[in-house]
């Protein structure tokens, strides 16, 4: 994606409905789903609007956790990277959450 288009993304403001259907237990099968199936570009707004900014948070979260997995299945390498130092933090915690599984 050229930069220009990267910092229109980045300008977006979040819903915060969207926000509030990655924690409900119904609709984020349907955001799961969605992540799944979005084309590049569409997913690209996603991760970076949604998911990229409140990653450690939304990792450890008992149901957007499910979104995030599934996002997390079809990043590109930067967003990997991205990732993995985001989540460098809250990763003690989120080991112990899938210990308890």
């Amino acid at each position: 994606m050229p930069s220009s288009d990267q910092g229109r993304i980045e300008d977006l403001e979040a819903s915060d409905y969207v926000g509030t259907l990655l924690r409900d237990p119904t609709s984020s099968h349907l955001l799961e789903a969605l992540v799944r199936r979005l084309p590049a570009e569409s997913f690209d707004v996603v991760w970076t609007v949604y998911l990229k900014p409140k990653l450690p948070r939304l990792s450890v979260h008992p149901v957007a956790n499910f979104v995030v997995g599934k996002a997390l299945e079809r990043v590109s390498g930067q967003q990997f990277a991205d990732a993995c130092e985001e989540l460098g933090p809250v990763s003690d915690k989120l080991f112990s959450m899938f210990r308890e599984f």
